[in-house]
């Protein structure tokens, strides 16, 4: 497995690949990455050259504060294909991916090979999906528009973890499926990132130095403080 960070559309992508043969993009759900597509990448390897990047907002992928939706995801991946040297290529999207699959497709069709999405919404289904009896499995989907939602989830790395552990544990019907990888998941939603970013801000807070006593204190505060951060995105030190 290559593992390698591309710059495309003004962002940073982690991108996962192995395998030779026809190119397949391999778009992943929420809330996952590049890993949720390891067993499929580790049998179609001998049949297709797997590219399997992690979005916008996810793994090891930039995340800056915005615009995020379906379009922005469109044009990342256009752009990610580019960069790649890919003219043409299958796309398989699960959940999040199947959403940026569909605009994929409408705003670039001679850029697709074939489609194949699961876990997702298709034209026509919207009236049943908001009946009554459904609406109790999408709750997440409301909880997530609220503005307290970052802060509820994000609070300490407990929460983000108990949080992302729900889904990962309750939406397989196969609780053994994530033993070996749901850490992996976990670790990468919890993982403190940028520490250097997070250096570079401390002046804004302290003119101290670690040689004194004020630039001990600043350091070791901003430091506690970012390693709390569970999306692993430096936050600025008006902040801290």
């Amino acid at each position: 497995m290559d593992h390698a960070t591309i710059r495309a559309n003004g962002a940073a992508f982690h991108v996962a690949r192995t395998g030779s043969g026809p190119p397949l993009l391999l778009l992943h759900g929420w809330p996952e990455f590049w890993l949720t597509w390891k067993p499929v990448m580790a049998r179609l390897a001998d049949r297709y050259t797997l590219i399997a990047p992690d979005l916008r907002g996810f793994g090891d992928s930039d995340k800056p504060q915005g615009p995020y939706g379906p379009d922005q995801h469109t044009d990342d991946m256009l752009a990610l294909l580019d960069a790649l040297g890919i003219d043409r290529a299958c796309v398989v999207g699960h959940d999040v991916g199947g959403a940026v699959m569909q605009p994929l497709a409408r705003k670039a069709p001679e850029r697709i090979a074939g489609l194949f999405f699961f876990d997702f919404v298709y034209p026509g289904i919207g009236p049943r999906m908001a009946a009554p009896d459904r609406l109790n499995h999408i709750w997440y989907q409301s909880f997530h528009q609220m503005e307290m939602a970052p802060a509820l989830v994000g609070a300490t790395r407990d929460s983000c973890r108990t949080y992302i552990g729900h889904f990962l544990h309750n939406w397989t019907h196969r609780k053994a499926a994530f033993d070996d990888v749901d850490r992996g998941f976990r670790r990468q939603f919890l993982q403190a990132r940028q520490p250097r970013r997070r250096l570079r801000a401390l002046p804004r807070i302290t003119r101290g130095t670690r040689e004194d006593d004020a630039g001990r204190s600043a350091h070791a505060a901003a430091d506690r403080r970012a390693d709390l951060h569970p999306m692993g995105r430096a936050r600025p030190a008006v902040s801290l």
